[in-house]
């Protein structure tokens, strides 16, 4: 299923206590529960992929990574996420192109 149909399935299909089980739908948007009561995903949302991330930077002693995705991209948000986020590790963040 691509990603810009899963909200409008899962809402769908929760109505009818239908599940749905996507390996493909990354979105953070399907993590509210409460809207979504029977989604389930075989893999992990990006939302705290960024966390992951401030970790290994840390590990390393990194001060800068490079993060390259497509504005479309399921790794656009986290991208955002990391640029908010580095005030805490202290890495650099540089803009996208």
């Amino acid at each position: 299923m691509c990603e810009e149909a899963c909200p409008s399935v899962s809402a769908l299909a929760s109505t009818q206590y239908l599940p749905v089980i996507s390996y493909g739908c990354s979105s953070a948007v399907l993590a509210v529960t409460s809207k979504y009561p029977t989604f389930f995903r075989t893999c992990p949302a990006t939302t705290d992929i960024h966390l992951m991330m401030e970790q290994l930077l840390l590990y390393f002693r990194w001060t800068k990574v490079a993060l390259i995705s497509i504005s479309s991209s399921a790794l656009a948000d986290t991208a955002d996420q990391i640029e908010v986020s580095d005030t805490v590790t202290g890495c650099v963040s540089e803009s996208t192109i």
